[in-house]
């Protein structure tokens, strides 16, 4: 007998409705939510039979269910599979994303009949999220025409909260497995960093991805000229007996699909390596899909990474982006290890150079302090004899206008010295000034030197390995060092190039800071030497040839009785007489005082004020709030431009008291030098060129500070200086 069920009533769908919504919303395993939205649904109406199938790839599958069907032991289809758009109810509404409602599957062209099976009708609806069908929910009824449209409508808003339900826990479910991948590529990294050894750093990193990801196959290719070479491997394939294609060859761009990648340069995805062109099979292989991505070092790719499953599209974007952080962390710990291998491999080449690094810091250290030209070729060349494989050594100088060479070091094996001269050039050394590059010969030297017309000295042997460089200063050669090996061939390498160079760049810049320093010196003398006679000129010459007159007119006015008028110019060269040794203390002062750079510009200032503008009867004071001494170029310059300051005040300013304050802010330093004086018109000043004011100028502009004069008749002088701090 039929019994119809209790159909619910708009208030019971929405009950029912926030019921089940409340009771998956917070479950995060998928396999669990839809086990309790199926016995939620099927508790709830009575179905027959509720289930929820997803899609994978092309079929729906159905892993959970309830009702007396799902519960029927004779029910053998667990999990069942139906393809997407032909088999079954199922089938097409996973295909269309449209509902079924069917009031007697006996008459549906879809429906498939399964053994066992009392369905009469059947309702399905589409579990969508986003827009897109991801999975089936489907309730069956052993009664005809059991469904209603209120029942579809119900049954597809639960079908939405399921769908939201299962992003939820598939996004939780990526998050964890993200957690677990990262995990992962901190362990690989923590395992891999410390093995410098590139065979056991492979073996080690295809056993560790495989184990921790279970792949079916991993693999890593190195380059080597226009090949991948596959050595290290793991899993099932790679353990097989049968496999003995070690080493693996693969021609990049030719050959297989790590030989595509390795010719483009990008990551790649084949999610059946069947309908893949490049893919070359292996027997007994079961490779089905596979991920390979480059393995990249400063931008050049230098091997691949290779994983395969036995599995249809087993990889998506999370595996690409796994496997390229694997890969880049691969490249890294094999550009260390060959880099450790290089390093090794150097130094068991170079044991005897191990010294090396430290004699060129001795070297230019010496250098630093050598302004002697002829002090600093011995010095180098005495260094020479220390670290290299040669019997003789030379440095020789290149004058380009006569077209000559002079040895200025020049010594054998048994401590000869050969005979400095100048000569022209000839063979090697011209090789070497026509190209301003380093010439190495270490076979066949005799041969090449009568063909190039390398001269030869009385006396001396031809070596058997001939080494130069240039030395180079503007761009313009200037000199050559070069070394020479008299008893074997293949002396000389690479390595003793750069080394050779290094000294050579060394010699440059002493030279050059010699040739600097001498001319700085010159100058400095000359620009002493003119400006102290233009302050004699201005100042001491003007008081002595003054007191000349007075002298002058006072014996006059003695010899004519007129001894108050004579008084009155004794009286004029005594006081002229003071401004000339005022004068004369400033001129004394004007060089650099040590105290400057022994105790820094506080100190140098205060012992200027009391020296000088205290025995002038002017009242000084020094305001700062500087706590420790500033760079030396800064100090050098606030005193010096201080320094003029003051003299302009003595000489001119009839002043009676002047102050100075230095305060040092957070991105500046200001200085201001302030008198009571009879004050001056500035714009006036410049234009007739008072050299005091021109000086001062000149010194800010040069270090970039800012300097600014207040000054009117009458009203004394303020002048102020702002260093901006980097």
């Amino acid at each position: 007998m039929h019994v119809d069920r209790a159909k619910p009533t708009d208030d019971s769908r929405f009950r029912i409705l926030t019921e089940i919504s409340q009771q998956i919303t917070s479950i995060l395993d998928i396999d669990e939510l839809l086990v309790r939205v199926v016995r939620l649904i099927q508790r709830t109406f009575d179905y027959y039979h509720v289930g929820i199938g997803l899609i994978e790839k092309d079929e729906v599958v159905y892993r959970v269910g309830a009702g007396a069907l799902w519960d029927d032991p004779n029910f053998h289809f667990k999990p069942s599979r139906l393809k997407v758009g032909s088999e079954g109810l199922t089938g097409w509404v996973a295909d269309t994303g449209e509902p079924a409602l069917v009031s007697d599957v006996s008459r549906d062209p879809h429906y498939v009949w399964m053994q066992g099976s009392l369905t009469k009708s059947e309702l399905l609806v589409p579990i969508k999220v986003k827009g897109k069908t991801i999975g089936v929910l489907d309730a069956q009824s052993e009664h005809m025409d059991d469904f209603e449209e209120t029942d579809q409508e119900l049954m597809q808003a639960i079908a939405s909260q399921t769908g939201i339900a299962i992003e939820n826990a598939r996004l939780f479910s990526q998050t964890e497995r993200r957690a677990e991948q990262f995990r992962v590529l901190t362990e690989v990294s923590r395992h891999i960093t410390s093995i410098l050894d590139i065979n056991e750093l492979l073996k080690r990193l295809v056993r560790l991805i495989q184990r921790t990801f279970n792949y079916y196959h991993i693999e890593i290719g190195l380059i080597e000229d226009d090949e991948i070479v596959f050595q290290f491997g793991a899993g099932e394939l790679w353990e097989t007996a049968g496999f003995q294609a070690l080493p693996m060859r693969v021609k990049m761009g030719a050959e297989g699909i790590t030989g595509r990648v390795a010719a483009t340069g990008k990551p790649l995805i084949v999610p059946d390596v069947s309908k893949e062109p490049s893919y070359i099979p292996v027997e007994g292989c079961r490779t089905k899909s596979e991920l390979t991505v480059p393995i990249m070092v400063k931008g050049q790719m230098i091997g691949v990474l290779d994983v395969e499953s036995d599995q249809l599209d087993d990889f998506d974007k999370t595996d690409l982006e796994v496997i390229t952080a694997l890969a880049n962390q691969a490249g890294t710990a094999i550009e260390n290890a060959r880099l450790f291998a290089e390093t090794q491999h150097l130094l068991k080449e170079t044991e005897q150079r191990a010294n090396e690094l430290a004699i060129i810091n001795s070297v230019q250290q010496g250098l630093a302090s050598k302004l002697d030209v002829q002090s600093i070729y011995d010095l180098v060349g005495d260094k020479f004899r220390e670290i290299f494989d040669a019997q003789v050594v030379m440095i020789s100088t290149y004058d380009p206008q006569s077209d000559t060479v002079e040895h200025r070091y020049a010594v054998e094996y048994d401590e000869r010295v050969y005979s400095l001269g100048i000569h022209p050039p000839g063979g090697f050394r011209s090789q070497i000034i026509r190209t301003r590059k380093p010439f190495m010969l270490n076979t066949d030297v005799a041969d090449e030197a009568a063909r190039l017309g390398q001269p030869t000295l009385p006396g001396t042997i031809t070596p058997k390995s001939w080494l130069g460089v240039p030395i180079i200063i503007n761009a313009q050669v200037v000199g050559i060092l070069s070394v020479q090996n008299l008893e074997k061939e293949n002396a000389f390498n690479e390595s003793d190039i750069r080394l050779l160079e290094t000294f050579a760049a060394s010699m440059s810049i002493a030279l050059e800071n010699t040739r600097l320093y001498e001319q700085a010196r010159h100058l400095a003398v000359l620009d002493e030497r003119q400006r102290l006679a233009r302050e004699l000129h201005d100042s001491v010459t003007q008081s002595l040839y003054g007191i000349s007159l007075y002298a002058q007119a006072a014996t006059g006015n003695i010899n004519t009785s007129q001894v108050e008028q004579a008084a009155e110019y004794i009286e004029d060269i005594q006081n002229t007489a003071q401004e000339s040794l005022a004068d004369m203390r400033l001129l004394i002062y004007e060089l650099r005082p040590p105290i400057l750079e022994k105790e820094g510009l506080v100190a140098a200032l205060q012992n200027r004020l009391i020296s000088v503008e205290d025995r002038a009867r002017i009242k000084s004071s020094l305001q700062t709030n500087l706590s420790g001494r500033l760079p030396a170029e800064v100090e050098e310059g606030i005193y010096q431009i201080t320094r003029e300051a003051l003299n302009n005040i003595i000489k001119h300013a009839k002043a009676g008291n002047v102050s100075i304050r230095i305060q040092q802010e957070s991105e500046s330093i200001l200085v201001e030098i302030t008198d009571d004086g009879v004050g001056f018109e500035p714009e006036k000043a410049r234009c007739t060129g008072c050299l005091g004011l021109v000086n001062m100028q000149e010194r800010a502009q040069s270090q970039g500070w800012q300097l600014d004069i207040e000054s009117s008749l009458g009203n004394g002088t303020r002048i102020k200086v702002e260093i901006k701090q980097t």
